[in-house]
């Protein structure tokens, strides 16, 4: 009995090895799809064994600093930055602390880019 027409898109679908060895290499020719090796960013997030190095919390600074350059800070009014920083900036950090706790570092450096933000 046939539930549904729907078929593994082999194009989309990746496998996920800690080790990678040679027969995983041969089980995804055979069946022709991509496999990957950790660290992967998955949901925005990176996906890895152990705590995160400084390489792996950057995106996290480079998204709060691409986001406050698109804000005109000088353009809103005070209210209107704190409504923003709050909003905003502390939904995106709040994400990361859903499945790793921030290192002091990256507290430091979003807390300079909203006091900077702020200070416009």
């Amino acid at each position: 009995m046939v539930w549904s027409d729907l078929k593994i898109n082999y194009l989309k679908f990746t496998d996920l090895f800690v080790d990678i060895s040679v027969n995983y290499i041969l089980i995804s020719l055979v069946f022709n799809y991509r496999f990957q090796k950790l660290p992967i960013t998955y949901l925005g997030l990176p996906f890895t064994i152990g705590k995160l190095n400084k390489t792996q919390w950057r995106p996290l600074i480079h998204r709060i600093q691409k986001r406050l350059a698109g804000w005109k800070g000088k353009m809103l009014s005070l209210e209107g930055r704190i409504t923003m920083i709050n909003t905003v900036l502390s939904a995106m950090h709040t994400y990361f602390l859903s499945f790793f706790s921030l290192p002091r570092w990256i507290e430091r450096e979003i807390a300079f880019l909203k006091e900077s933000f702020f200070g416009q």
